[in-house]
This record gives C-alpha cells, sequence and structure tokens, in this order.
C-alpha cells in the first residue's frame, strides 16, 4: 500500500486495511456468488501443543448467522475475531458444542452480508499427523428459527502436526504482557534514516494482532519517522516511514501472525528510491519514491513496541512473541544475499553491521533502556537441514529405508519403529559417517530385516553435533495382510500425507483383473493407475500428484470381490 499524495498517517491505519477491503467488497458487488470463503490461510506445518491462528475471509451476498468450526481432535478454540473490511471489530460469541468435542459455533448479534475476516486462535493437540479443519457458514431458518447448515459453502483445509521440537542451545528474545519495549541505543546502530541505504531482518513467531515489533516512532503525529513495522489486526505485516501529512507503506497480502516463524527483510536504497520487503525470501511488496523524503534517525530503535511519548500518541498495542536473529545492515542487500544468509547464523558479523542472535546477553553498552517484558528463552528455530526423501521398499520379509540430508553437522540417525503409528520403540542407530556422500547431500540406507505385523510406521530421530534432536515425519509402510482377508486387499500409500509423489500397495492372491484409480472429494476420477490382469503378489504403483491441488484424495481397488478405498492426503 502506497500514498504520496493523500494523508495516511499511523494514527489512521485503518485506511490502509479499508483501501484493501473496499476493492474485495466492490468485487462482490458484482460478483454472482451468494457467499464463498476467498481466502483461508492456514499454516502448512505446525507442531504439537502450541498456539496458532486460523485465518478465513468471507464474502458473497449470502446472510450468515454464524459459522460452525470444526476442529481436529485434542484441538481447543481458545479466541475468535471477526473484522468488516478488515478493521472495524464485530461482536462474536463462542459456544462449544455440547454433542460434538472439537466443534464450536460462531454466533452474531446481526446476520452478516458482505466482507468479514474470521481470525480463530487454537491451541494444538498432542498427536501428530496430518490435520484437517473446517469452517461452515449457516443460517437460521425464518420459521423454525433453527440453525442449517450451509456445507455446500464451507471449506475444509489440511495441514501437518509434527511433534514439538526443543532446542536448549539456541535462544531467541521473548516479549510478553504489557510495558515497555526495549531501547537499543542510536550510536550502537547502522544509519536506519531514509537518506542512508540499510537492511533490517530478524524472525519473528507471534499470533499477536494489532501490535508494534519494532519502531523509530514515539506515536506523535507530528514526529517524523523513518522505520516502523507492526502486525496489523488482521494478522498482516505493515512497514512505515513519514512525516506529519505523508506517510507511505509496504504490506503483506497473506498474514505473519499465524503461530510459525517468518523470515522479515526491509532493504533501503536511496539512490535508486526502491524500498523493498520481503517474507521468506521472497519479495512481497515495494515502494518507489522519485524524491524519497530525508528523515534522519535521531532516536533509540525499540524492540516490542513504540518509543515512550507523554503526549497523546497513535493506538498500538506491544509486541507479544518472539524475536530472533536480529540484523541491521549498513546496505541494501540483494534478495540473493538475503536468501543465502537467513537460515544461518552470523558467527563473525561484518564491519558495521548489528547482529543480535540472543544466545548471548545484550551487551549493556548497547542498551539504552532494559524492558521487563523482554526475556531471553529457548527457541525450536532451527537452521539445520531436516531429513528429506524419507522412503522405504518392501522385500519380503525385510523392509528398506532410504533418506538424504543436506546437514554437515549431523551426528546420528535413530531409527524409530511403530506399530500403531503413536507409540515408537528405537531399532538402530546409523552413524552419520556411514552415508554416501554425492553433491550437496549425504544418502543412508538401513534394512529392517523384521519388522512386525503387516504395518509398521518408522521414523528418524536426527542428532546433531550439539545433542539437539528433530524427528522425521512419519512412514507407513504396508507390507502384505493376513489370507483371510480375502483375494485382494488394499493397504494404502506411503508416504502419507505425500508432496507430490507417493507409493500406492495392494495384494492379490489369485491371478485376477485389477483397476487402480484416484478420485477427489467431488467424485471425479483424477487417474487412472492399473486397468488389467495381474498374477499373484504384492504390487507397488507410484503416483504423481504434481498438477493436483492440496487436499483429500481416494484410491479405489476394484476387482470381481468389489470395491476396496483408502484415503491418502496431498499436502503441499
Amino acid at each position: 500500500m502506497k500514498n504520496r499524495a493523500g494523508f495516511m498517517g499511523p494514527h489512521t491505519r485503518r485506511w490502509a486495511q479499508v483501501c484493501l477491503c473496499v476493492a474485495l467488497a466492490a468485487a462482490w458487488y458484482v460478483s454472482p456468488a451468494r457467499g464463498q470463503f476467498s481466502r483461508v490461510h492456514t499454516p502448512g506445518v505446525l507442531h504439537t501443543e502450541q498456539a496458532a491462528n486460523l485465518f478465513a475471509t468471507w464474502e458473497g451476498r449470502m446472510r450468515v448467522d454464524g459459522f460452525d468450526v470444526d476442529l481436529p481432535e485434542g484441538w481447543r478454540l481458545d479466541q475468535a475475531r471477526v473484522l468488516r473490511y478488515g478493521y472495524e471489530s464485530v461482536p462474536v460469541r463462542l459456544v462449544p458444542s455440547e454433542d460434538r468435542a472439537g466443534r464450536y459455533a460462531l454466533l452474531f448479534p446481526e446476520a452478516l452480508e458482505g466482507h468479514y475476516e474470521l481470525i480463530l486462535r487454537v491451541e494444538t493437540g498432542d498427536m501428530a499427523g496430518a490435520m484437517q479443519w473446517t469452517l461452515t457458514p449457516f443460517s437460521r431458518s425464518p420459521r423454525t428459527a433453527r440453525p442449517e447448515r450451509r456445507d455446500a459453502f464451507g471449506v475444509t483445509e489440511t495441514l501437518r502436526l509434527d511433534p514439538a521440537t526443543r532446542r536448549l542451545d539456541n535462544q531467541a528474545l521473548a516479549f510478553a504482557g504489557s510495558g515497555n519495549p526495549l531501547l537499543l541505543r542510536r550510536d550502537g546502530l547502522p544509519d536506519l534514516g531514509t537518506g542512508s541505504p540499510h537492511t533490517v531482518e530478524f524472525w519473528m513467531r507471534t499470533t499477536g494482532l494489532g501490535e508494534v515489533v519494532l519502531s523509530t516512532w514515539d506515536g506523535d503525529e507530528q514526529t517524523a519517522y523513518p522505520l516502523e513495522i507492526v502486525v496489523d489486526a488482521g494478522g498482516r505485516l505493515f512497514c512505515y516511514h513519514g512525516q506529519p501529512g505523508q506517510h507511505l507503506s509496504m504490506m503483506t497480502n497473506e498474514p505473519v501472525a499465524d503461530g510459525r516463524w517468518h523470515h522479515v527483510a526491509l532493504t533501503h536504497e536511496p539512490a535508486t528510491g526502491w524500498t523493498r520487503l520481503f517474507v521468506d525470501g521472497a519479495r512481497t511488496d515495494s515502494l518507489f519514491e522519485a524524491v524519497p523524503l530525508r528523515i534522519d534517525l535521531h532516536t533509540a530503535l525499540a524492540l516490542g513496541g513504540r518509543l515512550p511519548n507523554r503526549r497523546e500518541a497513535a493506538p498500538g498495542g506491544a509486541y507479544t512473541g518472539l524475536l530472533d536473529e536480529v540484523r541491521l545492515w549498513p546496505s541494501a542487500r540483494t534478495p540473493d544475499e538475503i536468501r543465502r544468509t537467513m537460515n544461518q547464523t552470523l558467527p563473525a558479523p561484518e564491519t558495521g553491521v548489528l547482529a543480535l542472535d540472543f544466545d548471548r546477553a545484550i551487551p549493556r553498552a548497547l542498551i539504552e533502556r532494559p524492558s521487563a517484558r523482554a526475556r531471553r528463552r529457548p527457541s525450536d528455530l532451527d537452521f539445520s537441514h531436516p531429513v528429506r526423501h524419507l522412503h522405504g521398499t518392501f522385500e519380503a520379509p525385510a523392509v528398506v529405508l532410504t533418506w538424504e540430508t543436506e546437514d554437515r553437522h549431523t551426528a546420528a540417525f535413530v531409527v524409530e519403529r511403530s506399530n500403531d503409528g503413536t507409540y515408537f520403540e528405537t531399532v538402530d542407530e546409523v552413524e552419520a559417517r556411514d552415508g554416501q556422500v554425492a553433491d550437496d547431500a549425504a544418502a543412508f540406507t538401513y534394512r529392517d530385516a523384521a519388522p512386525p505385523g503387516k504395518v509398521v510406521f518408522y521414523r528418524l530421530r536426527q542428532r546433531f553435533d550439539n545433542g539437539t534432536e528433530r524427528l522425521s515425519p512419519t512412514l507407513k509402510m504396508g507390507l502384505g495382510a493376513p489370507e483371510a482377508e480375502g483375494d485382494a486387499t488394499l493397504i494404502g500409500n506411503y508416504p502419507n500425507p505425500f508432496n507430490p509423489t507417493t507409493t500406492i500397495a495392494y495384494t492379490l492372491r489369485k491371478p485376477q483383473h485389477v483397476r487402480v484409480s484416484v478420485w477427489d472429494l467431488s467424485g471425479q476420477q483424477v487417474a487412472l493407475l492399473v486397468d488389467e490382469t495381474q498374477s499373484a503378489g504384492y504390487f507397488e504403483v507410484p503416483f504423481e500428484a504434481t498438477d493436483l491441488p492440496s487436499g483429500t484424495y481416494f484410491i479405489r481397488l476394484r476387482t470381481a470381490e468389489g470395491v476396496q478405498v483408502r484415503q491418502m492426503i496431498l499436502m503441499k
């Protein structure tokens, strides 16, 4: 969002959201759709027992009296916020269902019609794996006043829940409660004024809304300021600089306050007039000024809020979340430079660069004023390279596991096995030095000579040199089925969830004609994999879903005996 001619002061920050949502509302008025979720933001991967935000945008001509929220088993909905046109809060009442665990009703004093943003704060459960949540509008019948679900207008989203990880060797700066921010001395920073090139970058994780992450502004409309970064009421990130009567901003289209770690970088290059905003290494917005505003930095830099001001100030909540790897550069870094260093520590920063990793206390000489809200705490932000391409092959009676990693600080891999996918036991350990190095990755192989049961789950516990560990996704292997199950058995697919390839396994106990196909939720066939007569034996069929959207699909095995169906989840 950019504005040079008109006034867009941070005391009227709503204007940025209004401009965005008015455009969406205009599209709604000319659209024939009765109602729809035009945008849903679900974090692709979360951890067990963590706080997160789920976002959805509803628009359309259909009047709704509320929404049903269906969460995975063990999850809890703590809070629901609804915003009209992105900024105006709408009263909402959260009612847990008495009949079904994990289902909640969002009720409104008046029926909704138009453009609304829904923000659901949840606590995830303790069970890892693929998860789905559903949001369904309902209306009350004018005759009976009973709620009628509108399933055709609902939406179902899929995400993956990984086991919670802890890294005792990594510390982040955590902000909690209300109070003053942490102030860093001006003379200890690179020049962040708009007349000098610079880059500000950091990692952040929060579920807070309407909060100031860092700032050089005190909230006084008559004060010029070179930099302020905030999370708005809808969870998006806004970056501002300006002076009285002329304020400029950039923003992200997707929320960042979803409970995941996000890397933020802001580059400013006055020689070319460009200021650019990057999130997770990708450029999300940019601002060009033919004649850039000249605003010098005369103040400290506030982390976790705004500079103190005794006079009436613009509203802006204190940041509640984590910050890590805060880096201030006296140059406008290129996109390649940002991406090259964002996922690594800087043990020896360049001259003139301020790098705070919070593994050690901030130097006292750098602090102008400490904050009781800011504390260092263990963080799960991890720059190590995880296991990739974990795959299993059934070579009766054994299972052969293969995987790769690019990480050079891995000491060993602990192979774990389970009969139910929940309770795992250690079966062996593979030393990192046993890998076959090729290009930038090392490949590993492990043979489990005696897997128990007909369905077995595997995972790897990646152990690093510093003693920390990381769990891989779980791999499910089908090893056949009991003879009493019939002449054909559809075992399933592995891995599941998958992206974008998986392997479908089935067994035949006598020669017969087989048809294996894949179907989507709408009942449409999306792939025919096998349609022929096959001999008895164990079969594996690869399936690639590069061109398909994320979601739930079904494998169908048709023989003369009938049809068998298994569910699989594509997660991109």
